[in-house]
């Protein structure tokens, strides 16, 4: 059987036989990809996991009370341990491109667990994208684009 689904829901389950494939060795590494097109087919999912599991990240879907869909579990030799993970909130979705720093969901969630209910300490302990960072990249990126222009410009003229 493909993946491993608890989720009370059949289509769930179809969706993995339908979208991912029985190979093990062809399923490792893609549990983020595999977990966000299924949170994509299905609204009412979202993404958990663990951000390090041996050398690797492995993350799957679940619902609001943690029942699991994970499309990629037959990666693994035994059964993985979804509930000692399932009391954590949502791990990192990566890091800020411009300062470096992890970045978390900006969900019910997360601000529970870092104590944060306005958008300012939202943004202070990273959840969501860096506003402040996504303001400086924007701002070098639109400098970059005039630089390429005037040296395009002035190449024309020679």
């Amino acid at each position: 059987m493909k993946g491993f689904c608890n989720t009370g829901d059949s289509r769930h389950q179809e969706w993995i036989d339908a979208n991912v494939s029985d190979i093990p060795d062809k399923v490792r590494g893609q549990c983020r990809k595999k977990s966000e097109a299924m949170v994509a087919a299905f609204p009412e999912l979202r993404i958990v996991g663990v951000s390090s599991f041996g050398m690797r990240e492995h993350c799957w879907c679940a619902t609001k009370d943690n029942k699991v869909a994970d499309p990629t579990a037959h990666q693994f030799r035994g059964p993985f341990n979804y509930s000692r993970f399932l009391e954590w909130d949502d791990f990192p979705t990566g890091k800020c491109m411009n300062c470096g720093e992890l970045i978390y969901p900006d969900n019910p969630r997360t601000r529970a667990y870092f104590g944060v209910d306005d958008d300012e300490g939202a943004e202070y302990c990273g959840l969501g994208p860096h506003k402040a960072c996504n303001k400086i990249l924007n701002r070098e990126w639109e400098d970059f684009k005039k630089e390429q222009k005037q040296s395009k410009r002035r190449k024309r003229r020679g």
